[in-house]
């Protein structure tokens, strides 16, 4: 089992259907982490698009989810990429105007 702890976030949806939007910061075993997710609306079917990005602050890594998520037969269920990126922890993103990301490194180039 794991344990979710300090979950400070925003969430906000249009309709408990959705979608949902949720920005923040939480502990999953103590470690801290920043994550972002969104849903599209829930489905006749119980299945509803997810995305999900979890940025754990001792480790280098990004961890992203894009698919589908649902509850069958009682048990969760997730279909869709799942990927794992090294992050360069000294580096910033911006957005531009054009909702781009616009990269800025900490140091000479």
């Amino acid at each position: 089992s794991h344990l979710f702890s300090e979950i400070n976030s925003t969430i906000s949806a249009k309709s408990l259907a959705g979608p949902w939007r949720m920005d923040g910061t939480l502990r999953l075993d103590g470690l801290r982490t920043t994550v972002t997710a969104s849903t599209g609306k829930a489905e006749g079917n119980g299945q509803m698009r997810l995305r999900l990005k979890a940025d754990p602050d001792a480790y280098p890594l990004v961890i992203e989810a894009d698919g589908n998520a649902g509850i069958v037969n009682g048990a969760a269920v997730y279909s869709g990429q799942f990927k794992i990126s090294g992050a360069d922890k000294n580096s910033a993103e911006l957005r531009g105007t054009d909702g781009e990301t616009v990269k800025v490194s900490a140091g000479k180039p």
